[in-house]
């Protein structure tokens, strides 16, 4: 299947769909997001329904056809919010919990043994994904790297200083959760390594880094790629993360008006119990300051 078939507005083969799986699928979904109370449900009771949904949308029960005709459907447009909103909430649960963990002097190591299922998926998954990231970056110029939406708890960094021993700057909007990622990183031994800006992605200039990394949380995207596209050395590759076909339930996926101006030269489709997938630019147009005028 052609990467593009998800990056394009999606047209639906009907010849492909299985209306039976597609109502299968909704109705496991629908009894699920019932249960959903977003901002009166208790901890423990959102990470379980959220493993529930995660299981079945990374069973690959439907096929890409289907997945786009669920998707698509008018009437599973409260589902799939609801379904990225509890994701967002209890990824920060999460972020928030690790990271406090780590200001209290915990290594990350303990939590991969630790008896809670939760961290140990979390942080394999986002272990994983850099690990692939690190593979693609280190066919380029890296020396200087940037992650944009980094949080609280920035894993993706270290994972990247630990393969690539690279200079990086992380960029989170978000004051009290750049303040935390700062004494995160002291406590493990980064801080000298990994640099944290507090800004908005959009405010930077980009023109002292090789790889910039736009996270899947990080917005506006099209905002930022017009900053990195004002200000970037035209041989700088940007990674953007995205989610595609059921896996869009998990986090808005990117779109592909967004990456105007950029060349896709390599990807990494998540697959198994991975979310988020990776997907290489190049820059094939640089956009000037007076562009927006």
């Amino acid at each position: 299947m052609s990467l593009m078939y998800y990056l394009e507005k999606p047209t639906v083969n009907k010849i492909l769909i299985s209306d039976d799986t597609i109502t299968r699928f909704t109705k496991n979904i629908r009894f699920l997001t019932a249960n959903i109370k977003l901002g009166s449900q208790k901890i423990d009771d959102s990470f379980a329904i959220l493993n529930e949904i995660e299981q079945l949308i990374l069973s690959d029960m439907l096929t890409p056809e289907e997945e786009i005709a669920f998707i698509s459907s008018p009437e599973n447009i409260s589902i799939i919010n609801n379904c990225r909103k509890l994701n967002i909430i209890v990824d920060g649960l999460i972020e928030k919990q690790l990271s406090d963990c780590i200001i209290n002097k915990s290594l990350i190591e303990d939590f991969k043994t630790c008896a809670n299922p939760i961290y140990q998926s979390y942080l394999e998954r986002f272990e994983s994904i850099a690990n692939c990231e690190s593979k693609i970056i280190s066919k380029y110029k890296n020396d200087n790297i940037i992650f944009i939406g980094s949080g609280q708890f920035p894993i993706s960094a270290i994972n990247y200083f630990r393969k690539l021993k690279s200079n990086i700057t992380i960029v989170e909007q978000n004051e009290e959760l750049a303040k935390k990622s700062e004494i995160v990183l002291s406590n493990l031994g980064y801080l000298d390594k990994i640099k944290v800006i507090n800004s908005k992605g959009q405010d930077l200039l980009f023109d002292n880094f090789d790889i910039v990394v736009v996270g899947v949380l990080a917005v506006p995207k099209e905002k930022i790629i017009n900053s990195i596209l004002s200000s970037a050395k035209p041989n700088t590759k940007i990674i953007m993360r995205t989610t595609y076909g059921c896996r869009t339930l998990l986090c808005e996926p990117l779109n592909f008006e967004e990456v105007s101006g950029l060349k896709l030269i390599e990807s990494y489709i998540a697959r198994g119990n991975q979310t988020l997938s990776t997907l290489l630019f190049s820059i094939t147009k640089t956009k000037l300051p007076y562009d927006n005028i």
